[in-house]
């Protein structure tokens, strides 16, 4: 996966989360981070510290974005939320 990818995945977080508050008609109370990357990376390989961060970006940039994104959401309804990692 390029890098480009890499950055559209984690930049792609607010627009999920907008979605899914239209959907939702504006309430969320439970976000499940269940999604992830894992891809082999052997340590001999020449691009082994390219392929760690990619897989770091996606599984702990992107789902850090969302548990930000939701923290403010439960804030500003000022009703609390739950997040399952």
């Amino acid at each position: 996966m390029s890098n480009t990818k890499t950055h559209i995945l984690v930049t792609a977080a607010p627009g999920l989360w907008e979605q899914a508050l239209d959907r939702l008609d504006g309430r969320i109370d439970v976000l499940v981070n269940n999604a992830g990357l894992f891809q082999p990376n052997p340590i001999t390989a020449d691009d082994w510290l390219e392929s760690w961060n990619r897989t770091m970006t996606i599984n702990l940039t992107a789902s850090a974005e969302l548990c930000r994104l939701a923290v403010l959401h439960f804030q500003q309804r000022a009703e609390p939320g739950r997040i399952v990692n």
